[in-house]
């Protein structure tokens, strides 16, 4: 694996929390109804490189686990589901057929993720255009993000091929982001690479709320990603540096 200073990736809350912050009403309403509504809630926060670093060599590519602080979690898609406050439905996005509209870039132009970015902080218009093309900015940047600068292709026909919100619901997101994020964690311990793709920010906002800090107090009545922020993740990291690090064992996990 790459050294911390070294690691790279594409996921990016803090870009998915300032799209979000500038929707109108109505398209939050249709995040609502998407499933996503706990995205409303969401804080901006930063991934912390150091942390990353250290929970990717704690992961168990084997079973899918994570071992720290002496305590054994085993993760899959539901615990995604509750951390992230994505929902799971039954379908794979595979399933769906052609693309039953065109592609948000013109001819000429390159399916970058920041045009896409571009083309949806001045869109006002609520209607499955804007839902396709939220999903593959968020898809993107921050649930199955690739080490691309581009709309990755395996998505982008399904997401355009889905022809109403019921449609939307049933795809199991979930499901789909935990299996990305395994296999990118188990490439990524296979070969010395400094990209890791995938939703490492589950591993931080995880690791975070099951942390018993003895010194600060955390809402867990809220969704995880509802709760953490910058200042509280970093207050949170000093006072487990100030505990020995993340080796520590007084460190307890509940």
């Amino acid at each position: 694996m790459a050294e911390p200073d070294k690691l790279d990736y594409r996921c990016s809350p803090h870009r998915i929390f300032t799209l979000i912050s500038h929707m109108n009403g109505g398209q939050k309403e249709m995040l609502k109804e998407l499933g996503f509504g706990t995205l409303l809630g969401m804080r901006d926060c930063n991934l912390r490189k150091n942390l990353i670093f250290w929970l990717l060599s704690r992961f168990n590519v084997d079973d899918g686990s994570l071992d720290v602080h002496g305590k054994h979690f085993k993760l899959d898609s539901k615990v995604f589901s509750a951390t992230m406050g994505v929902n799971d439905g039954v379908e794979d996005l595979q399933r769906h057929g052609n693309p039953v509209e065109q592609p948000f870039y013109k001819k000429g132009e390159k399916n970058t993720v920041s045009l896409l970015e571009e083309k949806l902080r001045r869109r006002e218009l609520v209607d499955m255009s804007f839902v396709r093309q939220f999903l593959l900015f968020f898809v993107s940047v921050f649930l199955l993000p690739n080490t691309s600068l581009h709309v990755a292709r395996e998505v982008e026909g399904p997401i355009m091929s889905l022809t109403d919100v019921a449609a939307v619901c049933r795809v199991n997101w979930a499901s789909m982001a935990y299996t990305h994020i395994w296999k990118s964690i188990r490439r990524y311990h296979g070969k010395a690479s400094k990209f890791v793709g995938g939703c490492v920010y589950f591993l931080q906002v995880f690791y975070c709320h099951h942390i018993i800090w003895k010194e600060g107090y955390v809402d867990r009545s809220l969704c995880p990603i509802g709760f953490w922020c910058d200042d509280d993740t970093k207050a949170l990291l000093d006072w487990v540096e100030e505990e020995g690090g993340f080796e520590s064992n007084t460190v307890s996990m509940g």
